[in-house]
């Protein structure tokens, strides 16, 4: 006896460039000690922003003191250069 397949109904789905960033993102894990996640999330709590936004706060600081653009202006142009 030949088994049957079982076929969802078609959900409909948002086309693949609607998902897509505009540009292209990395993804990168952070390990971070508990007290420094703990402090994140209490100035992310207070201030109403996301760690993440926090740690791209620090990444444009390190950037920037080393002589780059800022992740704005890295975001905008093609490669990364030194100013």
């Amino acid at each position: 006896m030949a088994k049957r397949s079982r076929t969802l109904p078609d959900r409909p789905r948002a086309p693949a460039a609607a998902s897509a960033p505009a540009k292209e993102v990395i993804h990168s894990s952070l390990y971070l000690a508990s007290p420094v996640y703990e402090a994140l999330r209490k100035i992310a709590f207070e201030e109403r922003l996301k760690i993440h936004d926090l740690v791209v706060e620090g990444i444009d600081a390190v950037l920037r003191r080393r002589g780059y653009p800022t992740v704005e202006n890295l975001k905008q142009s093609k490669k990364p250069a030194r100013q």
